[in-house]
């Protein structure tokens, strides 16, 4: 698959994960939501955080660092897009339930961390 046509599948499904989340916030009453409310809230902001975040990541890398590998900056920019989005939603899903605490937080800022640190220093062959 070219480069072009990556970015482009990536932008067609944020736009799809984006305005499913739309319709979610509209249609959803947060007052009288069922689980599947919860659920398609998160997944929808979750998938169109990692889309946007990929994108944004994929331009800067394009821009700033021109010694690297294309699909490099694919693979690595979607993990990282993957990973922020994770710590953005796992946030706002405990500050949801009212159970967001520094120590909360820390730790799962540290297991993204640990994770991103194992990722990058693996060799690929």
């Amino acid at each position: 698959m070219s480069f072009k046509k990556y970015i482009i599948l990536i932008a067609i499904g944020t736009l799809a994960a984006f305005s499913g989340f739309l319709f979610t916030i509209n249609k959803v009453d947060p007052t009288q939501a069922t689980v599947f409310g919860f659920i398609a809230f998160y997944f929808s902001l979750f998938f169109t955080f990692t889309g946007v975040l990929s994108l944004l990541m994929i331009g800067i890398r394009w821009i700033f660092v021109k010694n690297l590998a294309m699909f490099a900056n694919i693979t690595r920019s979607f993990r990282q897009a993957i990973l922020f989005s994770i710590v953005i939603v796992s946030f706002l899903l405990l500050k949801s339930v009212d159970l967001l605490k520094w120590w909360n937080a820390i730790l799962i800022i540290g297991v993204i961390i640990g994770i991103e640190l194992f990722a990058s220093s693996r060799k690929i062959k």
